[in-house]
């Protein structure tokens, strides 16, 4: 008999509201070492600690219960959703996360947009700079990923066409869960559907998703955005940027954001930061006196 541990307290991403309701029988799809995901057919959901940034498909619960079931649970074990309860299976323990008791987290770009008042991109900008992300990140290898780089920074995307020379190669490059290309296109794409250009830039991600070759948790990261979610830190970043510039919040959400990953982070934010430089230049072309 399985002894159950209710995990009662939690927070989750808005994103996974439509796909909880579902009932599904699925497993432990990866194990990190302070996090987990299970995968339902096509779904993945991550499940983090409260005390890290909270993912676009992903649920937070406090560290010491999460790290009592990662002390137990194994690769491929069964998790059951019913009625918004997930229900996992270790060791002849049932873990009981009621989702549906959990505070739901806004995680929708045009949702923070609408409410933002007098964005200052030139603030989110400047603060980049600071960084010198062009050679701190591992997104430019050689000198023709430089090249793709520094033409994406002149100018704005104007065709699918156009888009798929840029995603094409950058798509799945690199190591590890999210390669260093994925990151740079997903926050490269993340700005385009700030700047509301979402056409030709996300309808190019969303066919190259159909070739189903980059990483399961790319992938999610990536089909999460084309629904227009995107994780905690990025939102709070386009926030602070987008409320009339707190350039003191820009600089912090940065620096957090810097210690993502080995350079997850850093190729995320250079893929912001050639977004901005692109919408700066195709205003400047336009000669617009306001720039961003």
């Amino acid at each position: 008999m399985n002894s159950t541990i209710e995990i009662g307290t939690g927070i989750k991403s808005n994103y996974l509201s439509r796909f909880l309701t579902k009932n599904q029988l699925g497993k432990v799809h990866a194990l990190f070492r302070s996090s987990f995901t299970i995968k339902w057919n096509d779904q993945l959901v991550h499940v983090g600690s409260m005390q890290q940034p909270l993912s676009a498909y992903g649920l937070a619960i406090a560290e010491d219960e999460l790290k009592a079931i990662l002390a137990v649970i194994s690769l491929g074990a069964i998790v059951r959703l019913k009625e918004e309860v997930i229900l996992v299976y270790a060791k002849e323990r049932l873990f009981r996360l009621p989702t549906c008791d959990y505070k739901s987290i806004n995680l929708n770009v045009s949702d923070c947009m609408r409410k933002a008042h007098s964005p200052k991109w030139h603030l989110l900008k400047t603060e980049l700079e600071k960084h010198d992300l062009l050679h701190a990140s591992a997104v430019i290898q050689n000198g023709f990923d430089r090249r793709l780089v520094d033409e994406l920074m002149q100018k704005e995307i104007v065709s699918t066409q156009e888009a798929n020379h840029y995603i094409s190669h950058f798509w799945g490059r690199g190591i590890g869960l999210t390669p260093s290309g994925d990151d740079f296109l997903i926050g490269y794409g993340m700005m385009q559907a700030v700047f509301f250009k979402q056409s030709y830039w996300m309808d190019a991600l969303r066919g190259s998703l159909d070739k189903k070759n980059t990483t399961d948790v790319s992938e999610h990261y990536y089909i999460s955005l084309l629904d227009g979610y995107i994780s905690a830190p990025f939102l709070e970043l386009i926030r602070a940027a987008s409320s009339g510039g707190e350039q003191e919040q820009i600089a912090i959400t940065i620096n957090k954001i810097m210690q993502f990953g080995h350079t997850s982070g850093l190729d995320t934010l250079l893929g912001i930061y050639t977004a901005i430089c692109g919408k700066e230049a195709d205003a400047r072309h336009k000669g617009l006196e306001e720039v961003i």
